[in-house]
C-alpha cells in the first residue's frame, strides 16, 4: 500500500494497512497473498493513515493457477502473480 503525501513524495503504507476481506470471495494468507474462495465478486477494504478504500474483486473460474498481491512498487496497489495459485481478476 502506497500513501502519498501533499508534497507528492510516495510512502510505503502496507506494514500498518488493514484489509477486511468481509464480503469477497478471496481470503489473505500469513504471506500476503490473496487467495480465492470460489467464484464471484465483492470488494476489499483496505484502511491505512486514518483513510479507507475500497477496491472492487471478481474472482472467476478459469482452470488457470495465479494469484494476486497487493504490490508496493510506488505506483500504488496493484497485482502481483504467482504461479501457484488462482488468479484474481
Amino acid at each position: 500500500m502506497v500513501g502519498i503525501l501533499e508534497s507528492g513524495e510516495r510512502i510505503d503504507l502496507t506494514g500498518e494497512a488493514e484489509v477486511d476481506t468481509t464480503g469477497a470471495p478471496v481470503e489473505r494468507g500469513d504471506d500476503g497473498y490473496f487467495t480465492p474462495t470460489g467464484a464471484g465478486s465483492g470488494a476489499l477494504t483496505v484502511e491505512a493513515a486514518g483513510l479507507t478504500a475500497t477496491v472492487p474483486v471478481t474472482v472467476q473460474a478459469t482452470g488457470t493457477t495465479n494469484s494476486a498481491q497487493l504490490g508496493r512498487c510506488g505506483q500504488g496497489a496493484h497485482g502481483r502473480r504467482r504461479h501457484d495459485r488462482p488468479w484474481l481478476l
